[in-house]
């Protein structure tokens, strides 16, 4: 039987004009990483001129990868059910320089499209979950630059996996 617990990992207000990494989550050595939830949400566009369509991806980072930059280093990651042990992933967030294969591998592991005023809100099945092994990363992002600073907010709810 697979046990995992889960952790929430956020960031507040932050306006962006770029393409970013919204997360970039490392697996630790010990165990696997997968991502059940993530929460984005902005402050700043409402209304029907300021409307436009964010794409997004989640993406494996394997091998010798580039982590991404600019952003928040060493974010906390809450768990979920009180008691629990501490997480082991690491995880950065708004990262203004996205993470890149290097001489390793990244692969597109889920690609959409999310209208800015509406937010996304997205939940996988543990069996569908977005996941990575030992030392692989995950990173959450834009794949293109909105029309014009964004205020973003969110949470990614990552699980790791222990058996």
């Amino acid at each position: 039987m697979i046990q995992f617990r889960v952790y929430a990992v956020c960031f507040t207000a932050s306006a962006q004009a770029g393409a970013i990494d919204w997360f970039e989550l490392v697996a630790p050595a010990s165990c696997g990483i997968a991502l059940f939830g993530l929460d984005i949400g902005q402050s700043t566009d409402f209304g029907d001129a300021a409307e436009e369509g964010i794409r997004w991806y989640v993406k494996r980072a394997a091998g010798s990868y580039t982590s991404g930059s600019g952003g928040n280093t060493g974010v906390a990651r809450t768990p979920l059910r009180s008691g629990d042990a501490a997480a082991t992933f690491s995880a950065e967030t708004l990262n203004t320089t996205p993470i890149a294969a290097g001489s390793g591998t990244l692969l597109t592991l889920h690609q959409s499209v999310f209208n800015v005023r509406a937010g996304l809100d997205k939940l996988w099945t543990p069996e569908t979950a977005p996941s990575c092994k030992a030392s692989e990363a995950l990173a959450i992002g834009m794949g293109a630059a909105p029309a014009d600073s964004v205020t973003w907010e969110g949470t990614a709810y990552v699980a790791e996996i222990m058996g």
